[in-house]
């Protein structure tokens, strides 16, 4: 008889994310509701309410430069306090963006695990255009075991902004190359469910793993259970009987 087996999900040892978001001027835009900036930043709380427990997450926000919000903390309360500062302005900087998520998880990677340990979630509404070149960024993510989730938001073509500022689309181009160097995936998002659907499934992905569970010796150790009490109270009705 084949064992009795179900599958739980557990946490996979310690896992450490960094979010990396967006926070250039084309953010501000209101094509996803209420703006791309407010929707990524409900989507990121989102992802962290989804992580395991023993999860360390981080933030990196980045417009003209990249820079460290939050560094990486088993506190989720506080990163979620810290995306909720976001304010859209500048430039798009995606190479410098993953150069200073992966300094942040340099210490948390174990290249020997069949499971990575370490990942960046990266947003971006549009195409870098200062700082490092981002596929090359990627290739330094790739030497040190960490994938980079890829998501784009908002438009794929030209867009025109309040004020008639026009803007670039999503560069999914470069976006599936650093996903695909760095074994991770690209994601696009068109509006506010699409990006909190993206991102729940990352959280609920990041930090578990699926294993089986053995039922057999409980079920069988239940059976006792069953048969011995049946047994007493079968005795206890044979004393009663004249």
């Amino acid at each position: 008889m084949a064992a009795a087996q179900a599958s739980i999900r557990v946490p996979k040892g310690q896992t450490s994310v960094v979010l990396a978001v967006d926070v250039s001027g084309s953010m501000a835009a209101t094509d996803v509701q209420p703006t791309r900036i407010q929707a990524a930043i409900d989507a990121g709380r989102t992802l962290i309410d989804k992580l395991p427990g023993n999860a360390q997450v981080g933030l990196v926000v980045f417009n003209s430069q990249a820079q460290v919000v939050a560094p990486l903390t088993q506190d989720k309360g506080s990163v979620k306090d810290a995306l909720g500062t976001l304010a859209p302005g500048g430039g798009t900087a995606i190479g410098d963006a993953i150069q200073v998520a992966i300094a942040q998880l340099a210490n948390t990677v174990d290249p020997s695990s069949k499971q990575p340990q370490a990942m960046v979630v990266l947003l971006t509404d549009g195409s870098s255009n200062t700082g490092v070149d981002p596929v090359t960024a990627a290739g330094r993510a790739k030497e040190d075991h960490i994938p980079v989730q890829t998501i784009g938001v908002g438009q794929k073509n030209q867009t025109t902004l309040l004020g008639g500022r026009i803007v670039d689309g999503v560069d999914e181009q470069t976006l599936q190359a650093i996903a695909s160097a760095t074994a991770g995936h690209y994601y696009f998002a068109a509006d506010q469910a699409q990006l909190n659907q993206i991102y729940s499934e990352l959280g609920s992905r990041i930090g578990w793993v699926t294993t089986k569970l053995d039922l057999t010796v409980p079920l069988l150790a239940f059976g006792t259970i069953i048969l011995v009490v049946g047994g007493l109270f079968s005795l206890r009705w044979f004393r009663l009987l004249p």
